[in-house]
């Protein structure tokens, strides 16, 4: 009775654990970019870019402690899709000691992310010649993240990232 006690709360354990991914289980790898038939996410870490966009708003309004908070979930997909140097990388931002620090390790997880949403549905690379670096956005609207409210309206539409 005991061994089995233990066998239960062992798997109940596991679960738990991996319930935390989403969709992703654990030691499943789960393909961000890919879309179903719909044209809708196929995995439920394809929220990649929900997550990753949180950060870039929150550096854009000066929030760093919300940039900190979206950064978490970022290297979270990062786990869940077995990507150990998104994870690291988003990971940077979310230890960052200061937003200056945060908005410089966000340009290494921009380029990470990038090119693992092409086919996320619609969305905007931005790039910001001051900063020298490209970011994502759902709007056309350009809101900063390197610059924030000093330079919220800094950069432009590189590139259009159609639905597919």
């Amino acid at each position: 009775m005991k061994a089995l006690l233990i066998a239960v709360l062992s798997i109940a354990g596991i679960s738990l654990a991996s319930a935390d991914c989403g969709s992703c289980g654990a030691g499943q790898k789960a393909d961000v970019a890919a879309n179903d038939a719909d044209g809708k996410c196929a995995s439920g870490c394809c929220d990649l870019l929900k997550a990753y966009e949180g950060v870039a708003t929150a550096l854009a309004h000066d929030d760093f402690e919300g940039a900190k908070k979206a950064a978490h979930k970022v290297a979270h997909f990062g786990e869940c899709d077995g990507n150990e140097k998104l994870t690291a990388l988003a990971m940077k931002v979310e230890k960052a000691p200061d937003i200056a620090a945060a908005r410089e390790a966000f340009k290494a997880v921009s380029a990470a992310v990038i090119p693992l949403t092409e086919n996320a549905g619609e969305h905007y690379v931005m790039t910001c010649p001051m900063a020298k670096a490209d970011w994502i956005q759902t709007t056309k609207d350009v809101a900063n993240p390197y610059f924030g409210s000093s330079m919220l309206k800094c950069g432009s539409v590189k590139r259009t990232v159609a639905a597919k």
